[in-house]
């Protein structure tokens, strides 16, 4: 949860100035997702999407909300847990001599075993890989490593839902927010009609 800085400058109050950092946190460049609920309802939905998308895709996913969401209460009706479907991925059940964890494929998303999962051992570090795990560093290994990883934002991509629009497309103002703005900008939006 957002709150401004630097340490503790103003830690009663919320704020969104997180966001520029969550996209590009890291060692180079990998694909990544950022969910930003706006309120309670959302919350719940784009957490159970947030484990969903991270084991599918398997890169990290980063749910970021402000301590206004964190701390606001509010009266929503029971969660609807039929929406709570859960998606593993691209698992493999059976035993495969030559199994390569980070196998190229088309897409980009190598199918997965657990770890410690019968007959389907291998390794991972934080190193760049092969297919099998094992860390290499030529240039063509690593062109192929990075080409794999970024082909799974072509899937992710028509995946993700579009922006949310309230009130007319054809309106002559419109105001772009992300977050728990959400209320307060639909709030102002009820006024302004």
């Amino acid at each position: 949860g957002q709150r401004p800085g630097p340490s503790s400058g103003l830690p009663t109050w919320t704020s969104q100035g997180d966001l520029k950092f969550v996209l590009s946190a890291g060692q180079d460049d990998f694909p990544r997702v950022v969910l930003a609920p706006g309120d309670a309802q959302e919350a719940f939905s784009q957490t159970i999407d947030a484990f969903n998308l991270a084991e599918k895709y398997q890169l990290p996913v980063i749910i970021l909300v402000d301590k206004y969401l964190c701390e606001s209460r509010e009266s929503v009706a029971l969660f609807d847990e039929d929406l709570a479907k859960i998606d593993r991925g691209l698992l493999i059940k059976d035993f495969q001599p030559e199994y390569k964890r980070y196998q190229l494929t088309p897409d980009g998303i190598s199918p997965r075993a657990f770890p410690g999962q019968f007959g389907l051992s291998f390794s991972t570090s934080s190193y760049e890989h092969d297919e099998s795990g094992l860390a290499r560093e030529e240039s063509l290994n690593r062109e192929q490593m990075m080409e794999k990883r970024m082909k799974k934002m072509i899937a992710l991509e028509k995946e993700i839902p579009s922006p949310q629009i309230f009130g007319s497309p054809q309106a002559e103002l419109g105001l772009v927010a992300w977050g728990s703005t959400k209320g307060a900008i639909r709030e102002a939006q009820a006024i302004l009609e």
